[in-house]
């Protein structure tokens, strides 16, 4: 399952603590070692951008807005505008996922 952004779900830290209890108390921990001294393992609820509303990761996702509600798309590179601006500054975020997601979807886009 990719998200509207290319992330690979199933290889996502969240969308697998939200399916395996003691990886998300593991992933709790580091976080909380990260910096993010009120992070519990029931926060991590997701089933992916194309799962209920009520159990996505981040419900003001302008990308997952964009592609699956606005456009009704499946991911960005079936998008006529790919890559628009919003997809742009997540692969330059300095997340380095992020950047990887998104070639995914310049790679789709390609063979399509």
């Amino acid at each position: 399952m990719t998200g509207a952004c290319g992330i690979e779900c199933e290889r996502c830290p969240i969308y697998i603590a939200a399916h395996d209890a003691d990886y998300a108390e593991e992933l709790a921990q580091q976080w909380r070692r990260d910096g993010h001294s009120e992070a519990k393992a029931d926060w991590f609820r997701c089933e992916g951008c194309h799962g209920a509303d009520e159990v996505v990761w981040g419900d003001d996702c302008a990308i997952r807005e964009c592609c699956k509600t606005s456009r009704g798309l499946d991911n960005c590179s079936r998008c006529e505008v790919f890559p628009c601006d919003t997809i742009n500054e997540f692969a330059n975020d300095g997340i380095p996922h992020h950047r990887e997601a998104v070639e995914s979807l310049r790679q789709r886009a390609k063979n399509d």
